[in-house]
This record gives C-alpha cells, structure tokens and sequence, in this order.
C-alpha cells in the first residue's frame, strides 16, 4: 500500500451538510461581514495585490519567462534558470527568486483533458526536441499539476473514478518521462522536485518518501515554498505520524537555513499551515515565542515586504495572538490574497476577506485602548 491510498483512507469522512453549511455561512456573510469589510476597505485604502508580483529589482528576470512562454520554445526556460538558481537570490518576499520563475511557468491548467493538452504541447514538443533531465522535468512538473486539476478539489469519497484515472494517468506519463531522462549525476533541482511530488503516491514507505524530499531540499537549501509544501504533507492526514513531524521539520529548517533566514523558515512553514482547511493550531506543537522570532528576523531581513507583514498577521490570527494582529496591521496598506486564502476556491475574494475579518476583529478589541 501506497503512502497516498493511507493518506486517502485518513481523508474519507462524511461532508454531506457541507452544502446546507455552506449556504448558511454565506447568507450570514452577505447580511452582517460585508458591510463592516466595505468600510474598512474604504477607510484605509488598501491596495489589493499577490504576493508573487512582489519582484523587486528581479521584476525584469522573472518576466522574462512570458516571452519564452509566447514563443513555445521552452527549452529557453533552462539557461535562465539555471542561472537565476546558481544566484541564489531572494524576492522581497524571502522567497527564492527561482521559484518565481517555475510558478510563472506553470500557469494552473484546466481539467479539460483537450485543454490541458494545448497546455502540455510546448512541454512535450522541447522533450522532443532536446530530451534531457532539465526538460524531463518541466514535462514531468506540467503532467503533474494536470494530475491535480483533474482530480479537483473534492476530499477522497467524492472524487469520481473518472477523476482519480485521469489524476493516476497522468503522474504516470509523469514517471515515465522522468524514467526517460533520469537525473544519473542527480544535481537537477527541477527533476528533483518532480521526482519528490510523485513520491507522494509512488513511495512504499515513509523513508522513500523523506528521501525523496531530501534530495530535492538538498538541491533548493533555502526555497521556503518547498519547505512550507513539505511542512503540510506531514500532517497526519498525509503522510505524518503526528504533530511532532512538523515541528522537527520546522526546527530543522531553520538549523540550515539561519544564515539566511534566522529562525524564518520556522515561521514560513506554520504560516502555509494556518491556511489548510480543519487545522487549527492547537493541532500543532508550534512555539508561539518561536513563531513571533522568526516573523521578526522576517521583516528585518525582508524590510520593504509588504506580503511578508500579511503572512505575519494572518499567522498571528491563526494562532489567536491578536495583540499582534494589530500591531502588524497597522504597517499593511496591500492586501496579499493569495496568503490569506491559498487553499479557498475564489483564493481572491475570500483571502481578502479572511485579511479584513482578522483586521475587523483586532481593531475592535484594541483600536479604543489607543
């Protein structure tokens, strides 16, 4: 057995008032939230923008993986980022600057299989063209993130069998092209992290799984995205055994990355957990000392962030501190939604009003102390 199907077994539960609830939920939304998240959007002005068009001084680098999407020679993708990768550079954001370049790559594709098609097309014809680790990689990440989209979102039990085929089809041309081209001096860092993504269902143990991770980690030290993606596959409703799988993890990161980071990738990889659906923090041994720490060797290493303070608010309301939920709030005048609400459907909308409730919440508690 697969660490996916132990991980589908912990997943599969009964959603059926999940409807009822939703409709309910969102009729006390319209008729009492908005109107206060209306006044306090007008009040402070808040500009609305995602965390990845945070570039900086690398605004031009990144872009430049637009021109090399409209002219479907995606073999070009490789220089620049092995370049980019060889640099070792951070956004304003602390994240790595590589890692803005294989997510503007990597636009979500549609659950269409004719679709995703037209996406895959460029992928498959540079394999063709140039087959290599590099590039075995990007086709292997591209059918992938199509596994993904034809799953859809729904937990375990509601998933059709017509989903979960297509989702296995296509991690399965996923593997025989990474087998095609395999990373033999394993210094690749995007057939790497396509390698450890497969591992998810692929791994017969939980060693070959962490493996996986390591050597992709070991390749990509200070990506704080991939340490906050692996952070959420070691809850238990994955491939965890319990909470003190993240919280080892979480340590660990930052003893190899505190050059860098200080004790940041410990608040980097709690703050994806605030995001995942039913976790609450007590479900987590998370050291709210810690948490504050490493927020602060945030903001001063990342000063001019404005998506770094939203991360630090939104993780702060998570865990209930919200004192400093307005304290933070107080220094954000852009609203990262994308933050605040990475796993909602309309990632936009209900980000900026998980942002605005959180403000709401602490200004209403503290703002009369003042």
């Amino acid at each position: 057995m697969s660490l996916l199907s132990t991980a589908l077994d912990r997943l599969i539960a009964s959603h059926r008032l999940r409807p009822i609830w939703n409709f309910v939920a969102n009729f006390l939304d319209r008729r009492f939230l908005q109107p206060d998240r209306d006044a306090l959007m007008a009040k402070r002005r808040f500009r609305i923008a995602s965390s990845w068009d945070e570039l900086g001084e690398h605004e031009a680098t990144v872009r430049q993986v637009d021109a090399i999407l409209q002219s479907g020679q995606i073999e070009k993708f490789e220089p620049l980022f092995r370049a980019v990768h060889g640099a070792d550079q951070s956004l304003p954001s602390g994240c790595a600057v590589h890692e803005a370049l294989i997510r503007r790559l990597f636009r979500t594709p549609s659950a269409s299989p004719a679709e995703q098609e037209q996406y895959l097309a460029p992928f498959r014809a540079a394999f063709e063209r140039a087959p290599s680790p590099f590039i075995a990689g990007l086709l292997g990440t591209a059918l992938a993130s199509c596994s993904d989209e034809s799953r859809g979102a729904d937990v375990a039990d509601e998933t059709s069998e017509e989903q979960w085929n297509a989702y296995f089809g296509r991690r399965a041309q996923a593997r025989a092209v990474l087998d095609a081209c395999p990373d033999v001096a394993g210094d690749c860092p995007i057939w790497r992290r396509a390698d450890y993504d497969l591992a998810l269902d692929e791994a017969q143990s939980r060693g070959a799984y962490d493996a996986a991770f390591e050597r992709a980690w070991a390749l990509d030290r200070h990506n704080l995205n991939l340490c906050a993606s692996h952070g959420i596959m070691l809850l238990p409703r994955w491939v965890g055994e319990g909470p003190q799988d993240l919280e080892v993890f979480a340590r660990r990161a930052v003893s190899l990355t505190e050059a860098r980071f200080g004790a940041g990738a410990y608040a980097f990889i709690h703050s994806v957990q605030a995001g995942v659906g039913s976790h609450e923090a007590s479900d987590t041994l998370c050291d709210p000392d810690l948490l504050v720490h490493g927020f602060e060797d945030l903001t001063a290493r990342f000063p001019t962030s404005q998506s770094v303070l939203n991360r630090y608010a939104m993780t702060m309301h998570w865990i209930g501190d919200q004192a400093a939920v307005y304290r933070v709030q107080k220094r954000i005048d852009t609203i990262t939604p994308n933050i605040w609400g990475w796993s909602c459907d309309d990632e936009e909308a209900e980000g900026l009003n998980e942002a605005l409730d959180a403000f709401s919440s602490a200004l209403d508690r503290f703002e009369q102390d003042e």
